[in-house]
Formats: C-alpha cells, sequence, structure tokens
C-alpha cells in the first residue's frame, strides 16, 4: 500500500486467508485496509505466498480515493505582530487545519471575556484565516477559539488554555490606555486669602483599564492656554493652588494619569478671579520718557517698517528690582500700549493710527525690567506720510499719561494712489473730453499721466461725416456693434499739459498752491463715431513709478441729426380732387437719439 507512484519497497501487510472474505471461493478474495488519511488518494498491489514462497507483485489497482471527512481541529489563534494588539481591538490570526479530503470552506470564532465563555460571542462565515475583534476595553483578558467548515461539517474548536502569567493559548490581554479627562472641574477662591484657589473634581468616566495614580493641574491666564503653569500631585481629587497673584482671573483645566501616561485635559476649564490684596496706597506708573523711531527700509516701499523703541520708566535696582516707594510707585509696571500716528504733511493729520496694545514688560528673575526687549514693530504704512510714536504705561495701580512723541519719520514714498474718478467733462459728435483729479503722490509729486482708450460699441451707418440714405445702408446700419477690441497706444500727459490752471478740488493741496494733489487734469480724444461708447483707462506716475490704472464708466459721444428719408413716392389711386398721398423710406440712422417728426415740404408743379 502507498500513497505515492514510485513504488521502491512498499510496506507489507501479510494477509492470511482468515483476515479476507471470500467473495467468491477460490477465485476473489476481499481484505479491509484501516487507519488510511481521509479524503487520500491510495494505490494497491498484490502478491501470494504459499510454501513454496511468493509470488510477483500484481499490477497496481490504479488510484482509489478514501471519504473525505470534517477538518482537523483548529490550532489556537495567536497575535501575529505587535500592532496587531491595541488598546481597543485584537487582530487574530491561525493557521489551517488538514481539510481532510474537502477544501475549508469557512471558519467559526468564538470569544468572551471570561474563560467559561458564559455570554460568549460566535462570528460565522469568517471566510480568511483572521479577524479582527473591535471595540474592546482597555487591559482586558479576552478568550477565543476557532473552528474550520468543509463540505462534510465543522471540525472541533481549537484549545484554550488559560494562563494570565503568560504562555497560555486561545487567550490574551489588551493594552492599557491613558485616562479620560476628570470631570466637573470646579474652583473657588479661598476666603480671605489673597492669590488662593481651592479646586475640587470627579474622577475620569474611563481609567484606561489602569488606576488613575496622580493628576497635573494647567493654570493660566487665557482661557486658550497659551501660556501656562502645570501642578502635579497623586491621587487624591481636591487641591489648594497658592503663590497666584491676587485679583486676576485664572483659567484652570486638569489631566490624570495611569501607568500608561497622562491623558488629555477636560478643555472645559473652570475659571475664578483671586481675591485682591487688602486696599492700599495705589499710585499710577510714571509717564514713559519720548520713545525713538525710526525706519526700516527694504527692497520695496510697501515693505518698510517703523521700529519703536523705549525705557521702563520705573526706579529700580539692579540686585534688588522694584523699589517700592508709597509716594512715587507702589505697583510694578505690566504692559504697555505703543502707538503711531501718520500723515501728510505733519503726524497730527492723523491719516493712519495704529496700536500696539498689552505689550508685556518683561523682567528678569529680580524683577528688573528689561529694557532691550522693549521694541516694537509696525508694518502697513502709507508710502511718504510722516509718523511719530508715543507709550503708555499700565500698572495694577492704573495707567500713566502718553509719553512726549517722538521725534518725526517719514516712511519711504511710494507710487500714486489711483485717480479715483474719471468723468466725462464734455463731448461732440467726435469727440469727448474726460476730466480727473490729480492724485495723491504718496511722497512724491504726481509729474504725468498715461491715458488710452478702447471702442464699446459703435452706432452703425455715418460715414464720412454723414449718414447714408436708408437705400444706400449698410444692414447694421442705426444698430450698434459690440466690440471686444484692444486699448488704443498709450499717451503720455504731462501734469503741466494737461493741468487747468487756477481749478483744484476743495480742501486739496492744490487748493492752497502747497502741491498737485487735487489739481483738474482734462484730456481730449478726436475722430469717433457719433453716439458711440468708449472706456477710457488712466494710469498716474511719479518719480517712484506708476500706479494702477484706473478705468472709467462707458462714456458716450454726442448723437448727430438723422439720415436722410427715401424718396416720396406718389399714390395716383389715392388722389382726389382736393389731395394727394405719397409714401417714403423712413432714414435707418437715426443719430443715436428717438426720431420724433418728420417736415415736409411740396410745391405745385402744374394746375389742372
Amino acid at each position: 500500500v502507498t500513497e505515492g507512484k514510485d513504488w521502491g519497497d512498499p510496506p507489507l501487510n501479510h494477509v492470511e486467508p482468515d483476515d479476507c472474505d471470500v467473495v467468491q471461493p477460490a477465485t476473489m478474495w476481499q481484505f479491509t485496509v484501516p487507519a488510511l488519511q481521509a479524503g487520500a488518494e491510495y494505490r494497491f498491489i498484490f502478491c501470494c505466498t504459499n510454501e513454496m514462497g511468493e509470488s510477483e507483485w500484481s499490477d497496481d489497482s490504479g488510484p482509489i480515493l478514501t471519504q473525505p471527512s470534517v477538518p482537523d481541529p483548529s490550532m489556537p489563534p495567536f497575535i501575529a505582530v505587535e500592532e496587531d494588539l491595541t488598546d481597543s481591538a485584537i487582530t487574530l490570526t491561525w493557521e489551517p487545519p488538514f481539510d481532510n479530503g474537502s477544501p475549508i470552506e469557512r471558519y467559526t470564532l468564538q470569544w468572551a471575556s471570561n474563560p467559561r465563555f458564559n455570554s460568549c460571542k460566535i462570528i460565522e462565515g469568517i471566510s480568511e484565516a483572521t479577524y479582527t475583534l473591535e471595540g474592546l476595553s482597555p487591559n482586558q483578558w479576552y478568550y477565543y477559539k476557532v473552528l474550520a467548515w468543509n463540505g462534510v461539517g465543522q471540525g472541533k474548536y481549537s484549545e484554550v488554555e488559560a494562563k494570565k502569567s503568560g504562555g497560555g493559548k486561545g487567550c490574551c490581554c489588551t493594552l492599557a490606555r491613558e485616562p479620560t479627562a476628570p470631570r466637573n472641574i470646579k474652583v473657588r477662591a479661598v476666603d480671605k486669602v489673597p492669590g488662593a484657589v481651592m479646586l475640587q473634581w470627579d474622577k475620569p468616566i474611563d481609567d484606561g483599564g489602569s488606576m488613575v495614580t496622580r493628576y497635573k493641574i494647567a493654570i493660566s491666564l487665557t482661557p486658550d492656554f497659551e501660556v501656562f503653569t502645570e501642578v502635579v500631585q497623586k491621587a487624591c481629587r481636591e487641591c489648594k493652588i497658592t503663590d497666584i497673584k491676587p485679583d486676576q482671573v485664572y483659567y484652570f483645566d486638569i489631566s490624570a494619569a495611569n501607568s500608561v501616561g497622562y491623558g488629555p485635559r477636560s478643555d472645559e476649564p473652570a475659571q475664578c478671579r483671586t481675591n485682591p490684596v487688602p486696599p492700599q496706597k495705589f499710585i499710577a506708573p510714571a509717564r514713559p520718557k519720548r520713545p525713538n523711531a525710526k525706519v526700516l527700509e527694504y527692497d520695496h516701499f510697501s515693505k518698510a517698517q517703523i521700529e519703536v523703541m523705549w525705557n521702563c520708566p520705573e526706579r529700580y535696582d539692579p540686585k534688588k528690582g522694584f523699589l517700592y516707594d508709597p509716594d512715587t510707585q507702589t505697583h510694578m509696571i505690566l504692559h504697555y500700549t505703543i502707538q503711531i500716528r501718520g500723515g501728510m504733511p505733519t503726524p497730527e493729520e492723523a491719516e493712519q493710527v495704529q496700536d500696539s496694545e498689552h505689550f508685556i514688560q518683561v523682567r528678569d528673575k529680580r524683577h528688573v525690567p528689561k529694557d532691550s526687549l522693549n521694541v516694537v514693530t509696525f508694518s502697513g504704512l502709507i508710502p511718504g506720510r510722516y509718523y511719530h510714536a508715543m507709550v503708555q504705561a499700565f500698572s495694577e495701580a492704573g495707567a500713566s499719561g502718553w509719553s512726549l512723541a517722538s521725534a518725526t519719520v517719514r516712511a519711504p514714498p511710494g507710487v500714486p494712489d489711483p485717480a479715483d474718478t474719471l468723468k466725462l467733462h464734455s463731448s461732440t459728435a467726435t469727440s469727448i473730453m474726460v476730466e480727473w483729479a490729480c492724485p495723491q503722490g504718496n511722497g512724491e509729486e504726481v509729474h504725468r499721466f498715461f491715458l488710452r482708450y478702447r471702442v464699446d460699441s459703435i452706432l452703425r451707418g455715418w460715414k464720412d461725416g454723414a449718414p447714408d440714405p436708408p437705400d444706400r445702408s449698410s444692414r447694421m446700419a442705426g444698430r450698434y456693434e459690440e466690440f471686444d477690441c484692444e486699448w488704443t497706444s498709450q499717451e503720455e500727459q504731462l501734469l503741466t499739459e494737461c493741468s487747468m490752471p487756477g481749478m483744484a478740488e476743495a480742501d486739496s493741496p492744490a487748493a492752497s498752491g502747497a502741491g498737485a494733489m487735487g489739481q483738474i487734469c482734462r484730456w481730449g480724444v478726436q475722430s469717433l463715431q457719433p453716439a458711440s461708447f468708449y472706456t477710457v483707462e488712466i494710469i498716474s506716475m511719479n518719480d517712484v513709478g506708476k500706479s494702477k490704472a484706473f478705468l472709467s464708466d462707458s462714456f458716450r459721444s454726442r448723437g448727430t441729426i438723422p439720415g436722410p428719408s427715401g424718396h416720396a413716392v406718389g399714390k395716383p389711386s389715392e388722389a382726389t380732387p382736393s389731395s394727394v398721398s405719397f409714401s417714403w423710406l423712413a432714414p435707418t440712422y437715426h443719430g443715436g437719439e428717438d426720431l420724433e417728426a418728420y417736415e415736409i415740404c411740396w410745391m405745385a408743379l402744374q394746375f389742372g
């Protein structure tokens, strides 16, 4: 008997006549071969033995298949890689058992949180030799076993050997995780104690599968906790915080820790104002001295900045810090407000005002102010404007007066502002005259303009200075034709060429003879089509460069008289002894206006 085709020396099984069933006397014998593998292919050969010896081997029987049976018992599932085990999921993998002649079709997984599999859960119809259990609790033991199905039926479940100390089969423990945030944080100021609060809170809903061993309390002056300090304590759920500023609003948030580490804060901080120091003498800080201001120039005027520097006006000892004096200064300066003003021709015009508020006074560990850090930079300046800076100090006792203004500095000049208005001053049938006010030069006088125009739409029917009669008009006569054409070439106009002497906008520098801003300028375009529409573009220029382009509304040249009517034709059939009738073709070109009436003239050629 062999399972292969290469017989070699087959295993011999000596069969006595008494072991066989006689199917047909002296010619047919039958023998049952036990303990074969289910679903396997076998071949058989035979020889006979008598007192004289053994015969030769017979030809092989050909392949004979045993009947398949259910799969072998499965091996216990295992954790294939470290990442398959987390605090809330387990990915199980197992080796497919021998199928015993019928391919494995599916698996059944049974799992529970106890080794007796009470209230267990059963997963049917698993197609692969792996499955992930999800939504599990952290730091919790789970037990599992699997069986395989083939076409014959189900095999036996894998073995479960519960050993929490290690070496068990069919079981494992999920990882622990950080606890959730503490709940219901409550805080109150300690009675009659300035700068002290009492905190209480409830334990986290989920400890992450490991006992909470300590808490960390975050303390901040802002609700976003951008800057904060921390206090760590053991698992007691109340804490007294001292040595914080009196009469100050604080925000408190808490995180819990277990053997894994700290979990998140609650993101629902509690807030409380500490009790103030008992009443005492309050003297506002001294007014800061005149600050220094300078312009930081860059490669482009739009990036220029003003840097403001100043010194703390307190009296202090370099070794002892702030010097308390009940007559002159009682509280340290906490922060400043720095302001710059800019305008033309002086900062007092206040075209631009910028404030930098709550600039903190930095100090060393002795509370000596660090004047080298009292620096603020302002950007977004208006080109060519004059600026100065002022500083105001604040302490718990109040605010100082504003310092004297710094020396005036000037922002680098820039390109002019675009012309903000472009009006139609006058027009004829073939020309338009536009008018604008010279814009702000931003530190340099505007000295020229660049103008051009484009055609928006033309009223057809006007040719060589006159309209065509109806019988010679094109089909577009009297209709507007829209255009999407290119601009004409730019025409350069010096300010001296286009300005109107003695004409300027009210309240502008030009009105008082102090500059070109507000000076009225004009420019005309000739050889246009009557009753047609045009857009004008204007760009201003000074010694720094050109402004952005400004586009006007669409301007219309004047209309003209209508074109001639067609020849009048009499109607003899409608004549009477005292009247005649005639008709004519209406003009196709109306000159851009509504046609209102006809003027009719006649004369008698012959009396009958």
